[in-house]
């Protein structure tokens, strides 16, 4: 679940008096979406799973790298949202693969939980780009609500 306090998981699964064991991820980079994948695979004896996941990834990750080899010119600077009211600016793994892909993530703050932001900030911040990514939403609410973030001024 994303964003949820698991005290509220656990009250809820006693309350329910259901028997589960909970386990909880919570992962602030894209290195501990790494190993978070690796002590999950060891959890549930997927070990070898793990690994070839994880192997995937970081063959992806550094042909992205490869192609994103950044020239004499930077890259973008980006801002990613993770939820448009209020603005939240997408913090933990996202920034990485931001900068993974060539680009600059300024607003965001990598290692940190999502943070909001006021629509000022990022006015003034100007970023070349802005990624709306929602957490949770469906494509055509997504996309109702990239309408009404276009339609604020500026």
């Amino acid at each position: 679940m994303c964003a949820v306090d698991d005290s509220y998981i656990h009250t809820a699964v006693d309350q329910l008096g259901i028997d589960a064991e909970i386990i909880t991820t919570n992962p602030h980079s894209l290195s501990e979406v790494i190993t978070d994948i690796e002590r999950l695979g060891e959890y549930f004896d997927r070990t070898e799973r793990a690994a070839e996941v994880v192997g995937t990834l970081e063959e992806r990750i550094t042909q992205v790298r490869r192609e994103a080899t950044p020239s004499a010119q930077a890259g973008p600077d980006v801002a990613v949202l993770d939820w448009m009211d209020p603005i939240m600016a997408a913090g933990h793994w996202v920034p990485d693969i931001v900068e993974i892909a060539g680009a600059t993530c300024s607003i965001n703050n990598a290692d940190q939980a999502s943070t909001p932001c006021r629509w000022q900030t990022l006015q003034k911040h100007d970023p070349d780009v802005i990624i709306v990514a929602p957490c949770g939403f469906e494509i055509d609410q997504t996309v109702d609500n990239t309408k009404d973030l276009a339609n604020r001024p500026g």
